[in-house]
């Protein structure tokens, strides 16, 4: 599955990545490593338990790589969805854009900080431009400011 991105109806755009999909050999080579991982905490420990710990946190660690995420940008606010949770955030509560060369950070807070945990991070696939400027033309809508450089 490659990425993809529709123009929906009036003001929606919907932003598909996966980009495990997009890397098969780099994805392998995670995955390799994972197990290897794996397998070494089950040559020391000899528990499943602590084998089956290890692999939940890669995998909540690693979803936004594995799993494909759907980012819906319309009139509202922000959408995420990524197998079976969902997280928005609106507009008027949008306070900072922070661009990374692999996607663009929103936060609801204004100042960097370290527990900002309830910000959404946006994936760049084949879109960076499309995604950059409606965030750029919102932000400018709502608080007449100067959007973030890309």
């Amino acid at each position: 599955m490659s990425d993809n991105l529709d123009d929906g109806s009036a003001g929606t755009l919907i932003s598909v990545v996966h980009p495990a999909s997009r890397r098969p050999v780099k994805t392998a080579l995670v995955l390799m490593v994972i197990g290897m991982i794996i397998g070494g905490i089950y040559q020391v420990t000899g528990e499943v338990i602590f084998c089956a710990v290890a692999a939940g946190v890669f995998m909540v660690t690693l979803a936004p790589y594995f799993l494909k995420t759907t980012t819906i940008l319309d009139d509202r606010g922000v959408t995420q969805k990524r197998l079976g949770s969902q997280r928005f955030i609106s507009w008027n509560s949008l306070r900072r854009a922070e661009p990374s060369p692999t996607g663009i950070y929103l936060s609801t807070k204004r100042a960097v900080s370290w527990m900002d945990f309830r910000g959404i991070h946006i994936l760049f696939g084949n879109d960076r431009e499309v995604v950059v400027d409606r965030i750029r033309e919102k932000m400018a809508q709502l608080y007449s400011v100067a959007a973030p450089r890309v």
